[in-house]
């Protein structure tokens, strides 16, 4: 009688944890949020079955790059059932070994820039076919400021906030921002998140994608274990979410779930307009539909009219 008793405790107190953490709009915590409508949903092939992690548009187009491929930056292109990764730029590592490249951006010239997770750096993509470190490695001064605490947890998304100046995600225990031009870096580890109450029990606030307005005055970022694309503001140095979208419905849509969704798969994300982007890693993971079928996932969607 006492187990039966203890188990209805537990079982109470799950179910109280589960209803404090209903999607809510930043600053209500009681609406539902905004959902994200589907445009459009590919499976993603490419040369083998890789792993797309960061997306960036220009002039239009897509591309890529893939946390197992040390040395392609692939370009996303449209056919009529399917896109395909098609190597766009080949060019040598700056390091030896994996590089686990977890992000894609391109500055004010068109010249790509990614940021590996193995180095914590952001190189940058040469005209002759090599690749250069910019940046320090942010891990020694990032530990200092909280971040980099767990393995596996570091550098995920990046993208541009200017000339030579950039902004990094660092993807959990804790979460932050990792701003660095040539003068100064700055970390961020305190920001503001009304949306946190849309994270499902038993999963931690992290980030995945970043991307920035053309002026850098305006951060989207994936917060990838509650589904959502979040803006960020920033005001006096200091970051806040003032809105969400959420993609979960598209994400565990039976047409396209994958087996495996513990940790959220979303990690590629371009904003243009009302237009969103996402690309999906499973991890090489079948569907949930066909588990035969272990092809990644490009998400065309559209935030939806606020009238």
């Amino acid at each position: 009688m006492r187990s039966m008793h203890l188990l209805q405790a537990i079982l109470l107190v799950i179910f109280l944890t589960a209803g404090g953490c209903r999607p809510g709009l930043p600053g209500s915590g009681k609406e539902p949020l905004n959902e994200l409508e589907l445009v459009r949903a590919w499976p993603v092939e490419g040369p083998g079955l890789l792993e797309p992690s960061g997306l960036v548009m220009r002039n239009g187009r897509l591309f890529t790059v893939a946390d197992k491929v040390n040395d392609t930056v692939f370009r996303v292109q449209f056919e009529e059932e399917v896109v395909r990764l098609v190597p766009y730029l080949r060019f040598t590592p700056p390091a030896s070994g994996a590089m686990d490249w977890e992000g894609i951006a391109l500055d004010d010239k068109g010249t790509f820039h990614l940021v590996s997770e193995a180095h914590a750096r952001l190189a940058r993509i040469n005209l002759d076919g090599t690749a250069t470190w910019v940046s320090p490695d942010f891990r020694e001064e990032g530990r200092k400021a909280g971040l980099f605490q767990k393995r596996n947890a570091g550098l995920e998304g990046i993208t541009s906030l200017g000339p030579g100046h950039w902004m990094a995600a660092v993807e959990r225990e804790p979460r932050g921002l990792i701003e660095w031009n040539e003068e100064e870096t700055r970390f961020t580890t305190e920001i503001e998140s009304p949306s946190m109450a849309a994270l499902p029990l038993l999963r931690l606030p992290d980030f995945a994608g970043l991307d920035a307005s053309a002026d850098g005055r305006l951060l989207h970022a994936l917060f990838r274990n509650a589904h959502l694309v979040v803006q960020l503001e920033t005001d006096s140095g200091k970051w806040r979410e003032t809105t969400a979208w959420s993609y979960r419905a598209l994400e565990t849509d039976p047409r396209w779930a994958f087996q495996a969704q513990l940790h959220g798969q979303a990690e590629g994300l371009v904003v243009d307009g009302r237009e969103v982007f996402l690309i999906l890693d499973n991890n090489r993971g079948g569907r949930q539909a066909d588990p035969s079928d272990r092809r990644p996932l490009l998400l065309h969607a559209r935030i939806p009219d606020r009238d």
